[in-house]
């Protein structure tokens, strides 16, 4: 007989077919090739219904809608929703009390012998469910903390909301003594939790896996929409034209700082004059609308936005692309740095964080603002050999360091077995 395991999550997540994150659709599919019978409880403000999706049970529950404009559901996230603060509180409440309500009906009808909540929203919403054993997903955090074992005040006030959600989530580590899984991304979350002093039985910190676009072979006119098609061969145009093309995509959050990359685009084409660089951004979030105004108004047609794309024709946009740029205010040592790393283009980072614990001169450019960008990227369109190499070398450290998906989760689940020998 099969064990089940529910997972609860507000992340977006992907499937390869649709947008956004990928960590939470690989750890159900894990488990599900382990031999799990696995559901999923999330919520919508479109509808409530119960589907199956490539294996896996989908529950979404539904919360009243307050602004029909936005939509979120399994495929899209609740977190777009930022902007309006009012209605992302109002929602969240919701969200809250409907999920804690769902879980709780199917641990009595299923007995699941594990429940597996992603972020502090789904792990709060765990909390009538603390008999049954517990893992605690944390893909990366805001708050830091020192070498002293402290959280910085700076952190705290920056990051209020988090901080006391961390504080709560202390508290109540005490009593349901969860397993602990966070991504290693450069942001010490394995700090944070000792810093906050949470009580847990194990913790599992390690990288995420990375996926090799540079292996799929996706056909531009069979895979894109119209619109995408089209800029698609607009860009190839300027590249057949000598034009270097610089890629972004990072989610437009205020921490992914996408103004720090818009920068440096604007200082070497209206300071430097640079008439041979274009900058490609991927990606959606609360801030792509401001930053496409901002664009438009400085430097007009020297970039495209061309939103969330689908997982499975990302290596079609970074097959035209030459050089990446990643500016994050935690340091660079996410899974979008790494996936264009493994496709060979050539890395410049903002060197902050633990950004140099993985990559070094010989591997990337590393900087420390948007003016060295925009010197580290004039330097590379002027020395193509130097840019190959250092391209080169950083996939070549990807393979030698990371993963694949099966890989990473595989070893997170036997680690979970084990941890959980007698109790799972």
């Amino acid at each position: 007989m099969k064990k089940e395991v529910i997972f609860i999550s507000p992340w977006l997540w992907t499937d390869g077919k649709h947008v956004g994150m990928p960590t939470l659709y690989y750890t159900m599919q894990g488990f599900l090739r382990n031999g799990y019978n696995v559901k999923l409880v999330i919520g919508s403000n479109t509808e409530e219904v119960v589907f199956d999706h490539d294996g896996i049970k989908i529950y979404q529950f539904a919360i009243r809608r307050y602004d029909k404009s936005e939509e979120f559901d399994a495929f899209k996230s609740i977190y777009e929703r930022r902007a309006n603060k009012l209605l992302w509180l109002r929602e969240k409440t919701q969200w809250h009390e409907k999920a804690s309500s769902m879980l709780a009906e199917l641990s009595a009808v299923y007995n699941p012998a594990l429940i597996y909540a992603v972020s502090p929203m789904g792990i709060e919403a765990a909390k009538k469910c603390s008999e049954i054993p517990q893992i605690w997903r944390f893909m990366g955090v805001n708050l830091m903390s020192n070498e002293k074992g402290e959280v910085e005040l700076s952190s705290i006030l920056k990051h209020l909301f988090e901080y006391l959600s961390f504080v709560r989530l202390s508290r109540n580590s005490q009593r349901r003594r969860p397993l602990i899984v966070i991504t290693d991304d450069g942001t010490r979350g394995d700090s944070l939790i000792q810093a906050m002093r949470f009580d847990y039985r194990s913790l599992f910190f390690s990288k995420n896996g990375v996926e090799d676009f540079s292996k799929k072979h996706v056909v531009p006119e069979d895979s894109l929409s119209n619109e995408h098609l089209q800029m698609y061969e607009f860009i190839s145009k300027l590249r057949t034209d000598g034009v270097t093309v610089v890629i972004s995509t990072n989610r437009f959050a205020e921490w992914k700082r996408n103004d720090l990359a818009i920068k440096t685009l604007e200082t070497l084409v209206l300071d430097r004059k640079r008439k041979d660089v274009f900058f490609l951004f991927v990606g959606n979030g609360p801030l792509l609308n401001s930053m496409k105004d901002r664009v438009k108004d400085s430097v007009g047609n020297e970039a495209a936005f061309i939103g969330s794309v689908n997982r499975s024709t990302m290596g079609l946009w970074l097959g035209l692309s030459d050089i990446y740029i990643s500016m994050m205010d935690l340091g660079q040592l996410g899974n979008t740095t790494f996936e264009a790393c493994l496709y060979g283009l050539t890395p410049v980072l903002r060197n902050n964080g633990m950004t140099t614990v993985f990559f070094d001169k010989k591997s990337a450019k590393l900087v420390e603002d948007s003016d060295e960008a925009a010197t580290a990227i004039e330097y590379l369109i002027d020395n193509p050999d130097v840019k190959t190499a250092l391209g080169t070398a950083a996939r070549n450290l990807i393979l030698s360091k990371l993963g694949t998906w099966d890989e990473r989760i595989d070893n997170e689940i036997r680690w979970i077995e084990e941890q959980s020998k007698g109790g799972l």
